[in-house]
């Protein structure tokens, strides 16, 4: 595996942009290991009030593909510091869950972003083999928590950057919005134009069916985006 280096903290770095994907490892014991596959000086990023450790790891398999069978991916993470030794003794992280949050790095916490806290629906996944385990390494092959044997996922056309709600109507006749075979669940009393812009009147209120200006201007916390961000090209 490539090894992602500790970043030290006398040396600056960049700031974040783009996607950033954070993993926690539940123990039976109830403590959590967190950790992300971003980078910073600090050594560390804040994601709704909990944090994860900048840490030598390597996450593979995690897109999804419309076709074949279900995904099967490891990660990889380094064990130089014993935080795995006792599970080397015992095999008591097998069976356990792993989650993956995938959220952009603005909605982290300052500094490395805007404490936005909005993210891609969390994923769920269970340890389902110890593939490797000694002092230097632990390689986890996971299986999602809910099977999808012999199923295709989703039963939807995967499109990467468009959500697929279907977006509430303003009614002019009747004065308010018509939710009939709406999908997306938002009902709040902000509005917001099709190029993202707060809007005074509620007939101006269009989705862009986007990320950054559609779902992003309206919803704090877990986003309902029904978009792929993670699809393969």
């Amino acid at each position: 595996m490539s090894i992602v280096k500790i970043p030290r903290k006398d040396v600056g770095a960049p700031r974040l942009a783009g996607l950033v994907a954070l993993f926690s490892i539940h123990l039976p014991d109830k403590t959590i290991l967190r950790f992300t596959t971003a980078e910073v000086a600090a050594g560390h990023v804040v994601f709704d009030g909990a944090r994860y450790l900048c840490f030598p790891l390597a996450a593979k398999g995690f897109r999804w593909t419309a076709d074949g069978p279900p995904a099967r991916p490891t990660l990889e993470v380094s064990n130089i510091l014993g935080l795995f030794d006792q599970a080397i003794q015992t095999d008591e992280m097998r069976g356990c869950e792993v989650r993956r949050v995938l959220t952009l790095a603005s909605e982290l916490a300052p500094p490395d972003g805007e404490d936005g806290r909005g993210c891609f629906p969390p994923e769920s996944w269970v340890i389902e083999r110890l593939a490797r385990l000694d002092d230097r390494v632990l390689r986890i092959e996971l299986a999602a928590a809910a099977s999808l044997e012999n199923r295709r996922f989703p039963d939807r056309v995967m499109l990467r950057n468009l959500c697929q709600h279907r977006y509430r109507r303003w009614d002019a006749g009747r004065q308010r919005f018509d939710y009939d075979g709406v999908t997306c669940p938002y009902v709040g009393k902000s509005y917001f134009s099709q190029a993202g812009t707060p809007v005074a009147n509620p007939d101006d209120d269009h989705c862009s069916l986007t990320l950054q200006t559609g779902c992003k201007k309206r919803f704090k916390g877990p986003l309902p985006f029904m978009g792929f961000p993670g699809v393969t090209r």
